[in-house]
Order: C-alpha cells, then structure tokens, then sequence
C-alpha cells in the first residue's frame, strides 16, 4: 500500500514552487561582482596600458567586451582551456560514468574466437557469454 498522499493532489505544505533560495548580502554581493565581470562593458579606450589596449582593438574593435574577456586575450592557451572548462561545468550537466563488464569466463576464448563461431553459425550458450 503506497503512502502519502495521491499524484496529483495540491500542495499542502513547504515553499512554494518557484520561491528562490533566501538571498545573503555575500550572494548578493558576489552576483553583482560576477555579472559586473562578464558584462561587455569595457572599449578599447577603457584600457590605459597601451600594449593591451591594441590587443584589444585587434580582438574587438570598437566593439564592447567584458573584463572577462580582456584576461582571456591576456592568458596562455593551456589557462584558456582551463578557465573554460571550469565554467562548462557550471553550465552543463556532469555526464554519468559508463561502466562496462569486461570479463571473460573462458580464459581461453578470444574474442576473435568467440566472433568466429558466431560467424559460423554456432550459437553460444548464455553461460559463456
């Protein structure tokens, strides 16, 4: 006999469904900075050292980009990968590990050999699979 109550009755308790989490002023505080951050907000004139201030006219112009952004152009390729790798993982689902039983009940049965007798026409048995 299943408990509680029926699939589909209303809900009688708890939050509310779409009620967010309670904010902090540190939530508050690092959201703000984080978007701040990936804003495209800055220009090449923005910038005062004049070597980056090329690299980022070379990149993007007159067009805007984030601080974000600028450090990416300022990183080697191996710290590139890394960062983006690390913010993949906020943003998609982690994938699940695939484990796969390769054990062989007969020690002296290939898997060359056991294809062989399939091709054959032989059937194999359920145990010696």
């Amino acid at each position: 006999m299943p408990k509680g109550k029926p699939k589909g009755s209303p809900k009688t308790g708890g939050r509310q469904k779409g009620t967010p989490n309670k904010d902090t002023s540190l939530k508050s505080y690092l959201r703000k900075h984080s978007e701040a951050y990936f804003a495209p907000s800055m220009t090449y004139a923005d910038i005062q050292d004049e070597n980056l201030q090329k690299v980022a006219y070379d990149a993007y112009g007159t067009d805007e980009f984030s601080k974000f952004d600028l450090d990416l152009l300022c990183c080697k390729a191996d710290d590139k990968i890394q960062a983006e790798l690390t913010l993949l993982k906020y943003h998609t689902p982690q994938m699940a590990a695939v484990a796969a039983d390769m054990t062989v009940k007969e020690a002296n049965t290939t898997i060359s050999m056991r294809l062989e007798r399939l091709a054959n026409g032989e059937e194999i048995a359920p145990d010696e699979e």
